[in-house]
């Protein structure tokens, strides 16, 4: 993050801008690393406009790394530590890196160099997104980027001195990212438990005012009372990364905590709508309203668009930065969605998700809320299987509290919700190798592994 992103007030002050077990770093400690740790990749031949991959997980030194490179006109690739050896190797070549960063010792002396700004414009960070393919696609975002999308996020969740944002999030997912430059722009600290330590040791550790989760997260976090305590206490609980199951959102209502639901993209630069504070369940029920007027759109067949000054600069292919705009500005998210009476965003699905059974489409995220809202049933996954009749019928896998699953008493409940082309033609336990969350990569396994060739009843 360039040293402007940070207001001059607190730039050189003894505020934390980095807290952990061990240490605070006051953002006069921090920028003194930054300029030292920029100096040194300067000498070992990191220049302006090249790509540099940083594994180093969810550190201080991740932290000032990401801000060094982007001081010299270089991008921070992130890369996840925990990925396979030719994974790793993989991405980097896809996203043109010149080398990759696997650890780096902060300097303590010396004397910090001048350099020049190199300006918000040019690329500063590279987030690997999936897509509906699977094979993870190089993204590329300027500190313009992730600068506009704090604005219109601390617009909407303020920070105040004093203020700690907890790093629950992978910096190698932009989520993670935007954390560090909201407390930036706010003059507050982020908040870095160890590498490896449990979620709700680190919320009782840090007493965090902020926190970004997902849903997973946030369903262990509520069986923990602890946890749920300290989650009650904060000011903010921003909800991301997957939709969020009504039960859930429940759940966390009548508990009292402050929770924002929202909806993003890698390619926004995290958050593009959310609710504000103090919503009510009504509101919390969809993603909220754009938090830049103008941003979201729905098209006529129903998928969410979306531009503005958070708008990704492209995608790394073949080498060259590829941004697949439509003439009039506007990104295709591949979410199908709509917005409610009182302008908020309902998301529906995913258009790459949907299948036709018997000539109807079906979204099996809108049978997975009706199945997540069912009692005893934790989460679900629907994926289309052969059907010699229908072209294709759901088959959904279901993870149970404590309950025998009963194929025919849930699919008397869905008859009572859903039409009948909606309601799976078979029911089966939770894969025990399957991710505990429906995010894309659970959805892609599944299909994969479990996909049937032939139905049969």
């Amino acid at each position: 993050m360039p040293d402007s992103a940070v207001s001059a007030d607190f730039h050189h002050s003894d505020r934390p801008a980095v807290i952990t077990s061990r240490r605070t770093m006051s953002y006069r400690q921090f920028n003194r690393a930054v300029l030292l740790a920029a100096g040194r990749l300067r000498d070992e031949g990191v220049q302006q406009g090249q790509f540099v991959g940083v594994a180093l997980g969810q550190t201080p030194e991740a932290l000032v790394l990401l801000r060094a490179l982007a001081r010299l006109g270089a991008a921070a690739c992130m890369i996840d530590p925990r990925w396979p050896e030719k994974e790793v190797a993989r991405a980097a070549s896809a996203a043109n890196c010149s080398r990759i960063m696997r650890k780096f010792d902060l300097q303590q002396s010396g004397a910090p160099p001048q350099l020049p700004e190199p300006g918000h414009s040019r690329p500063a960070t590279v987030v690997f997104t999936s897509g509906s393919t699977g094979l993870p696609k190089p993204a590329v975002h300027s500190a313009e980027n992730h600068i506009g999308s704090a604005v219109a996020a601390n617009a909407n969740i303020p920070l105040k001195p004093g203020d700690r944002w907890l790093l629950s999030l992978p910096l190698h997912h932009v989520a993670g990212i935007a954390i560090t430059f909201r407390c930036a722009l706010a003059g507050t600290a982020v908040a870095v438990p160890e590498p490896g330590t449990p979620l709700p040791e680190a919320l009782q550790a840090f007493r965090p005012t902020h926190i970004s989760l997902v849903p997973t997260q946030l369903a262990r976090l509520l069986a923990d009372e602890t946890a749920t305590r300290r989650l009650a206490e904060a000011k903010a609980v921003l909800m991301g990364g997957a939709p969020m199951p009504p039960p859930l959102v429940q759940s966390a209502f009548d508990r009292g905590i402050p929770i924002h639901t929202s909806y993003g993209l890698t390619e926004t630069s995290s958050q593009i709508t959310a609710t504000p504070p103090g919503a009510y369940l009504d509101a919390l029920l969809t993603s909220g309203k754009p938090l830049t007027p103008g941003a979201v759109a729905i098209s006529d067949a129903g998928e969410v668009l979306v531009r503005g000054k958070t708008l990704f600069l492209g995608y790394i292919q073949n080498g060259e930065l590829h941004r697949p705009l439509a003439p009039d500005g506007w990104f295709a998210t591949g979410d199908l969605g709509r917005f409610d009476e009182h302008g908020r965003l309902v998301v529906e699905g995913r258009r790459d998700n949907m299948f036709v059974s018997g000539g109807e489409n079906v979204l099996p995220e809108e049978i997975e809320r009706r199945l997540c809202e069912l009692p005893g049933i934790d989460q679900a996954l629907v994926i289309p299987i052969p059907d010699n009749e229908y072209g294709e019928v759901g088959i959904a896998y279901i993870k149970t509290r404590g309950k025998q699953l009963d194929p025919s008493r849930l699919k008397a409940q869905l008859r009572e919700q859903l039409p009948p082309h909606k309601i799976p033609k078979q029911f089966r336990p939770w894969p025990p190798d399957l991710p505990n969350d429906v995010l894309k990569s659970a959805r892609r396994k599944t299909a994969q592994t479990y996909k049937l060739h032939t139905f049969k009843p």
